[in-house]
């Protein structure tokens, strides 16, 4: 790696390039507080978009020099940027006077024996007979909560359509750039200087521009679909009991090494990131769950010897334990019976983590013995 990195940096609508010769972070927050203009680089953090997908956060030197280790291209660190968003604010004079004008100045009764005599007024009769029944109020707010519910799904089924139709346009505008692209290079093989046309610059200026424009349509369009989910949706309440921070170890008894001595071996990692069922107690056969769900009760496995490190279900069904938290590495834990099950979450598969007759760790298309794993906490989170 040379000592100076081409650093392209998108924030909003404006891309910028510039090269960097130091490798920490509040050099490259300065440079880009510099090159954007900005009053204060506190108020925005850098993320990159790494190989499965997901944005990372840069926040440390530490963290900035893996990104340059693993995610160059062509000596160019792609980097994004975004506003950090603003706090809430405390409420204001005028609402603590709603609520005080809506509740009984008790406090300026001069004795208690106003406060008692002054009891029965709060409590007329009629207020008794107009009031609904509990059992009326509890079917209409359930009633209103999941019509609220299914109209909220169904403007992010819309939203996910036009987001699909997005995709395919600009894969109909990439193709379009690439077969323009080719032309212009396969000028110079022409038969004759009849056959040979130039190329419009401004054309193709014009095409980028409207890929670009597109492209930022659909960050834009997935941003908007995120803020839907977190929040208008409820979340899914969950039952498995599982909670963020907890340590974990996975037990499985369905292979046959188990069934033979009659001992249930732990799920485990070793220094490469291969799992195997037949790990002793200890930290390389722990795990920490990684609440990552903004709408279903969606975790990951982090290992607890390196926490960078998840279970993940490849689209082939393999499985290793050096996943990120994109897709692949995220799971929907199932209660069966006394025992619990995990159902990744990507729709390509349907895997469910499991161990085989064999003992090898491995994703299995269906729930049944081979799926299901004692849980047990090390560590609670409160």
């Amino acid at each position: 790696m040379s000592s100076t990195v081409c650093v392209k940096v998108t924030f909003e609508d404006d891309v910028r390039r510039f090269e960097l010769e130091g490798r920490s972070c509040k050099e490259l927050l300065e440079k880009i507080a510099q090159v954007f203009a900005l009053k204060n680089s506190s108020n925005v953090v850098m993320k990159y978009q790494d190989n499965e997908g997901d944005l990372v956060t840069i926040a440390t030197d530490s963290e900035l020099d893996f990104a340059l280790k693993h995610q160059l291209h062509d000596n160019t660190l792609r980097l994004s940027l975004f506003r950090k968003p603003s706090k809430p604010k405390a409420l204001t004079a005028p609402v603590a006077a709603k609520d005080a004008e809506t509740t009984p100045a008790v406090t300026t009764a001069p004795s208690s024996a106003a406060v008692t005599s002054s009891a029965p007024i709060t409590t007329p009769a009629t207020v008794t007979t107009c009031a609904p029944s509990s059992e009326t109020t509890a079917s209409e707010n359930s009633s209103s909560t999941t019509a609220a519910k299914e109209e909220k799904k169904l403007k992010l089924k819309e939203m996910k359509e036009q987001k699909k139709k997005m995709r395919e346009e600009m894969k109909e505008m990439k193709r379009k750039l690439k077969a323009e692209l080719k032309n212009m290079s396969d000028d110079s093989s022409s038969s004759s200087d009849e056959e040979k046309k130039p190329k419009d610059p401004q054309a193709m200026k014009a095409l980028m521009e409207q890929r670009r424009k597109m492209w930022q349509d659909m960050k834009e369009m997935k941003r908007k679909m995120r803020e839907e989910c977190k929040k208008n949706l409820p979340p899914v309440e969950s039952n498995h009991g599982l909670k963020h921070g907890d340590v974990i170890t996975l037990m499985s008894y369905a292979d046959r090494h188990n069934r033979e001595g009659g001992l249930g071996w732990y799920l485990g990692v070793n220094e490469k990131g291969e799992l195997a069922s037949n790990h002793a107690p200890g930290i390389s056969s722990q795990w920490i769950v990684e609440e990552v769900g903004k709408c279903r009760p969606v975790i990951c496995l982090s290992a607890a010897s390196n926490r960078d490190w998840h279970i993940r279900i490849i689209d082939d069904g393999t499985v290793n334990g050096r996943g990120g938290t994109g897709r692949w590495a995220r799971f929907i834990p199932e209660i069966c019976g006394d025992k619990m099950c995990f159902k990744r979450v990507s729709c390509q598969g349907g895997w469910y983590l499991g161990v085989n007759a064999e003992g090898t760790v491995v994703g299995l298309p269906d729930n049944n013995s081979f799926t299901k794993f004692t849980v047990t906490k090390i560590t609670s989170t409160p």
